[in-house]
């Protein structure tokens, strides 16, 4: 996989270092990454390494920070460091959530379904719809008059803070989403699970798929089991009976006693 950074030959007012995984933005710096995309889905992190100062030494907030994507003309989707959410200029969101120093913003770019979406330390916004541009580069600025806002950029080079989203890959494709594993059993053209709400009757019960003949990944999401020692273990569906303890409104209060081998309740009558 090539080794991708913030792109010292595309950049305005910044000046780069950590392999240029470090952007220190003066007044209106921006800079974007050496690697755009054209279709897939991207994770990357950023952190908040440093507020920017004005002339007279105070410190700025990190509203001023702008953190997203870009196009090669020049057209922007990017979070303020104030949760604001702007495409090509026009708020379209607002997460009322200021970045602080030490933040990790994560960011996933789907371009497959034309969204973005912001993560701040590892709390997921909603994602937002972008326009179908031609390519993507990951993007950084300083959106204020403010020197010496700092932020490092890490785009699977080294491990992430946080998970990378479902179906996704690193920014520069070293890493990729955890493939977690779930199984279904298949009898005779008809798929099984043995979750303990498809027993009945004792037997367990095929499997309706939206995937039609073959189960798809919703199918395998929502009806498979990831332990295959599982198998192992005796399913016993029970119908106990209550202890009817009078009236009590409209409805009536009793009492049940479960052993430890029951692991769900599918219904109360």
């Amino acid at each position: 996989m090539a080794i991708v950074t913030l792109n010292p030959n595309d950049k305005n007012s910044v000046s780069l270092s950590n392999g240029n995984l470090t952007a220190n933005m003066n007044s209106y710096g921006h800079v974007r990454s050496t690697e755009y995309k054209n279709n897939g889905k991207w994770y990357w992190e950023i952190r908040i390494d440093k507020y920017a100062t004005r002339s007279d030494g105070s410190q700025w907030d990190m509203s001023v920070s702008s953190l997203g994507v870009s196009n090669l003309n020049g057209d922007c989707i990017y979070i303020h460091g104030n949760g604001k959410v702007f495409v090509e200029g026009v708020v379209v969101k607002s997460f009322e959530e200021n970045f602080i120093v030490g933040d990790i913003l994560g960011i996933s770019l789907d371009v497959e379904n034309k969204l973005i979406t912001f993560c701040k330390n590892g709390k997921w916004y909603d994602g937002i719809p972008i326009p179908e541009w031609e390519s993507y580069n990951a993007y950084f600025m300083n959106n204020s008059t403010a020197n010496g806002e700092i932020i490092t950029v890490n785009f699977g080079a080294t491990p992430f803070k946080y998970e990378i989203p479902k179906n996704h890959m690193s920014y520069d494709g070293n890493q990729r989403s955890v493939l977690r594993q779930h199984f279904l059993i298949k009898q005779n053209n008809q798929y099984y699970t043995i979750k303990p709400e498809f027993y009945q009757n004792g037997q367990f019960q095929s499997l309706t798929l939206e995937g039609g003949e073959q189960p798809n990944e919703n199918d395998y999401e929502n009806f498979g089991f990831d332990d295959l020692n599982d198998l192992l273990i005796p399913q016993n569906k029970k119908t106990v009976q209550g202890i009817d303890k009078g009236e009590l409104g409209e409805g009536k209060c009793f009492e049940v006693s479960l052993d430890n081998g029951i692991k769900k309740v599918n219904n109360i009558e």
